[in-house]
């Protein structure tokens, strides 16, 4: 059995099928997507369907799920505090209104119910992968949501901290394998 990492799709879904055609993927192997599966390219919808039907598919959360489902929590909590008076009101970002749109609303709803148990990072025997960002001497488990999926913020706050990039910092047992940019 083999395992397939895949960085940032960013709904590049016909690339991404180019990529485990040619990595001549077999069932029972394994692929893995490091976050950010949606937002930016043509085809989120089908990106993330794929993982979301394909059980030797999974991936883990990126910054870009991250901000789908804060806007999408953000406008629960709005909306349960406002009454008839006053409806709802659903301020998206434009690249939470692009994936709407591409998506339509109801797979919408069904995408960002997957998101929600995407996890945060994942252990292989060899390797940890998380989206984002490592706070060097904090144990895999014990680091922030926000700088294992690449919140900008985070990006701030380690570089102000240590002075150097984390990547060179890294004290991790195991090799990370991450997306994001720096």
């Amino acid at each position: 059995m083999k395992t397939l990492v895949i960085g940032d799709i960013h709904g590049c879904y016909d690339e991404m099928l180019q990529l485990i055609e040619k990595a001549d993927m077999q069932p029972g192997d394994q692929i893995i997507a490091v976050g950010d599966i949606i937002d930016r390219g043509p085809k989120s919808k089908e990106a993330i369907q794929y993982f979301i039907e394909h059980k030797n598919a999974q991936s883990i959360l990126g910054n870009h799920e991250r901000k789908h489902i804060k806007g999408y929590r953000q406008a629960k909590i709005k909306s349960s505090k406002e009454t008839n008076e006053h409806p709802p009101t659903f301020k998206l970002s434009m690249s939470q209104l692009i994936a709407k749109y591409q998506m339509g609303e109801e797979f919408y709803q069904h995408a960002l119910d997957y998101m929600q148990t995407l996890p945060l990072y994942i252990e292989l025997p060899d390797a940890y992968i998380f989206h984002g960002f490592f706070e060097p001497s904090i144990p895999l488990e014990n680091q922030e949501e926000k700088t294992l999926v690449g919140v900008l913020s985070a990006d701030f706050y380690l570089k102000n901290k240590y002075e150097e990039p984390w990547y060179s910092l890294y004290d991790g047992e195991k090799p990370a394998i991450c997306g994001h940019i720096d």
